[in-house]
């Protein structure tokens, strides 16, 4: 093995040969004899509960330049010999769990000038891996010569600087979450960066803390851990994100494959992709499934996309470079749509409390009070009884207009309440003979506030009503949506279906059902027909 000296950069990998030799009893020899070097195997022959002797030459054609150090990376504790004379301890090495002690999981030595002349070395390593818990096969990770000694800290500026960006999102989303609003999809991302953050300090860590090396398979568990929660908070985070109806079934099954990839992979690496991979796959699924309602789910399913390609095309380097680089980009594409939604919801709730103050603004008309309050002046002295009861039915209807202000689904039987309470007020008021017939199923429907009502109350409003008009409200199943027709009487050239309470209706309709609905208000003859089409909503949606 040889190597050209460099005093820029000088780099030169002691993996491959060696002799590694059990033994029993006794120390190594700082230097191995003619027998020892008979035979030559690889350092990744390192077993569990052994103690070796570990013979490796190095041969250099120059001078290495100063500066130059041996590092020392494996799951084991061993005393350190370079050309027959001690050169450090890696722990202590032992034939029993008693005698070994632990040391540090990598471990880097500075060689002297002399220690590095051209020629043949000889570095010898008394070995022992007797703290391991469990059947750990991969317990060498390299030795190498290197003077690379500033390049460490800063290749990790861009990772510390995403952990950092992640802590924040992570802080920044569970605040809106409780304090603003309870939507899964802001808690979802919320730990998904901060688990993204965590996977990435884990990866980290080993470059800044040379921890004991009986801790590096429980370091890897958390690891694992983490992937399987990230994996989880990914597919949570899309599932309520497009609002998919499945999200208890997403979330089990994405469970269920980790649980069964945990139990059949041995590999921590194979382990960590497969579980990545299927949540990458649930989530693209999800995606996918929102296609043809969610406009956004077609730049999440490319994202996805690519993430899985590249899993599949460089499996093994994605998971040592980029696993958590894609969860990040993940994180930040989320960030990106989740601010979009948030900005969607703000105006969402600002329309719904100008529908509120519609709703209530338009019952509480000047025209209509007043009427109403001088009939009940009138009654006051006629028919004291009447009276009162026209106040209790006023009331009454000012309460369930309130009420339904602040909802933005009631049910049928709810709405149609509503109308015979205003068609008993108005009925009072015109002090005519009047007909209200409701033909409507016993099933529960929902719907938007107050749309029925709307029409009945400028029937009255619009109109020249006379006694024995009738008015009608129908109710049917069609092609698994609801219609609903509604016939009032018409006597005025100016259309009734005009106006503020048309505006309210479309409004209310497209908040709920977006522009998946049909409403139609036409004349015919001396009837003014109003028919909704809406899709059937049999309970009241999440």
């Amino acid at each position: 093995m040889s190597t050209q000296a460099s005093e820029k950069s000088f780099y030169l990998s002691l993996n491959k040969a060696s002799v590694v030799q059990p033994i029993t009893t006794g120390e190594c020899a700082p230097l191995p004899s003619n027998e020892t070097l008979s035979a030559q195997t690889h350092l990744r022959t390192l077993q569990e509960w052994q103690r070796y002797c570990v013979y490796i030459p190095v041969e250099l054609n120059d001078n290495a330049p100063l500066g130059t150090r041996l590092d020392l990376i494996f799951l084991g504790s061993a005393k350190v010999y370079w050309d027959g004379e001690w050169l450090a301890n890696k722990g202590v090495p032992g034939h029993n769990r008693s005698q070994e002690q632990v040391g540090p999981i990598s471990h880097s030595v500075l060689l002297a000038s002399g220690q590095t002349s051209a020629g043949l070395h000889w570095l010898a390593l008394d070995l022992s891996t007797q703290h391991h818990e469990s059947d750990f096969h991969t317990l060498f990770y390299g030795i190498a010569l290197t003077n690379h000694q500033f390049t460490l800290k800063t290749n990790h500026i861009v990772p510390l600087m995403l952990i950092g960006a992640m802590i924040l999102l992570a802080t920044c989303f569970a605040f809106l979450f409780f304090r603003y609003q309870r939507s899964l999809s802001y808690l979802a991302f919320s730990c998904l960066c901060l688990m993204s953050a965590f996977i990435i300090a884990l990866e980290l860590i080993k470059f800044y803390w040379s921890y004991p090396w009986n801790l590096h398979l429980w370091r890897l568990r958390i690891i694992l851990v983490s992937v399987i929660l990230a994996g989880v908070c990914l597919v949570s985070f899309y599932a309520s994100f497009f609002q998919s109806k499945y999200l208890k079934y997403w979330l089990a099954g994405t469970l269920a494959l980790n649980l069964l990839t945990v139990l059949t992979v041995k590999s921590f690496d194979m382990s960590n992709y497969v579980v990545f991979i299927s949540s990458l796959l649930n989530s693209a699924l999800i995606s996918l499934l929102a296609l043809k309602k969610q406009a956004q789910a077609k730049a999440h399913l490319l994202m996805l996309a690519s993430g899985i390609a590249a899993m599949f095309l460089i499996p093994m380097s994605f998971i040592d470079t980029w696993f958590a680089a894609l969860f990040s980009v993940i994180a930040l594409v989320n960030l990106y749509a989740l601010i979009g939604h948030f900005n969607l919801q703000r105006q969402a709730a600002l329309k719904k409390s100008q529908l509120e103050a519609e709703l209530l603004r338009r019952n509480l008309q000047p025209h209509f009070l007043m009427n109403s309050l001088t009939l009940i002046c009138e009654w006051i002295e006629t028919s004291p009884k009447q009276a009162i009861g026209l106040v209790e039915q006023l009331s009454e209807e000012f309460r369930i207009l309130d009420k339904m202000s602040a909802q933005t689904w009631v049910s049928l039987e709810d709405e149609i309440a509503l109308c015979q309470m205003h068609f008993s007020i108005m009925q009072k008021r015109q002090q005519k003979a009047l007909s209200l017939t409701i033909d409507v199923p016993a099933t529960r429907y929902y719907l938007p506030p107050a749309i029925i009502h709307t029409v009945i109350e400028n029937a009255f409003s619009h109109n020249r009503i006379k006694a024995g008009d009738s008015f009608e409200i129908t109710a049917s199943e069609q092609n698994n949506r609801l219609k609903l027709c509604v016939k009032t009487p018409y006597r005025q050239r100016k259309h009734q279906g005009q106006g503020t309470g048309s505006a309210y209706i479309h409004s209310r309709l497209q908040q709920c059902f977006d522009y998946d609905y049909e409403f139609e208000s036409v004349q015919q003859d001396t009837i003014w027909l109003s028919t909704f089409l809406i899709p059937l909503q049999k309970q009241i949606p999440e």
